[in-house]
């Protein structure tokens, strides 16, 4: 299954048999080199909140109680995100209007594609790029706090999804694709319109994506 340029689909992050994260996002290209998407500011977003309001970056899965799904939209930037095939992690340019304002990693297990869009797991592990090409990590706490949850991953995965982060942290401080200039002038066709979720977004496919297996893929 493939997706075509222009064609409006949903970005989603899962936990087992829960829909977590929805985001609605155009494809600009679906080839070899791997899914790109373009998600304008204010397209649509919604969370997961438990009914005290948390996150999963504020608790486990299983202990949030009453959550719910929030409707909101993408605030701030604009993100042009490639997902490489196979691989466990996306790379987002940052767009603050036109102006490039620096590089997003997001660790994740190797999307799935379904009739609607793709479906990743979130390893909480992030970095943040400038467009200088310094590196800062995020979340590490939280990664640390979820390594060994039954619902998450074990000490091994953990060692594998800091590998793949430090290995794509030299090649953005070595200059290396994608973090040579490639895509920091893109600019989004102006015929698009603002994605929206389709019918679905939140209805999670028979076979949900692992948890964190299949780690060590990727093109870069």
């Amino acid at each position: 299954m493939s997706f075509r340029p222009g064609q409006a689909i949903v970005r989603r992050y899962r936990k087992r048999d829960v829909v977590t994260w929805v985001q609605a996002a155009m494809v600009v290209a679906d080839n070899d080199d791997g899914l790109l998407l373009w998600e304008p500011c204010g397209a649509p977003l919604v969370l997961y909140r438990d009914s005290a309001g948390r996150s999963l970056k504020d608790a486990p899965i299983d202990e949030l109680v009453g959550a719910s799904y929030i409707h909101t939209s993408f605030q701030h930037y604009s993100a042009l995100m490639l997902h490489p095939a196979g691989a466990s992690y996306s790379v987002w340019w940052m767009f603050a209007g036109e102006r490039f304002a620096g590089w997003y990693v997001n660790l994740e297990a190797p999307f799935e594609r379904h009739a609607i869009g793709i479906d990743t797991t979130d390893h909480a592990l992030d970095l943040e790029i400038d467009p200088q090409r310094h590196v800062s990590w995020k979340d590490e706490a939280e990664f640390v706090a979820r390594t060994g949850h039954p619902w998450y991953w074990d000490a091994a995965e953990a060692a594998t999804i800091r590998a793949t982060a430090q290995r794509i942290a030299a090649l953005a401080a070595a200059g290396a694709y994608p973090f040579d200039g490639t895509h920091c002038d893109f600019r989004p066709d102006p015929a698009w319109t603002m994605p929206e979720l389709p019918d679905g977004w939140n209805q999670a496919p028979a076979s949900p994506p692992s948890k964190a297996m299949n780690l060590s893929g990727g093109a870069l």
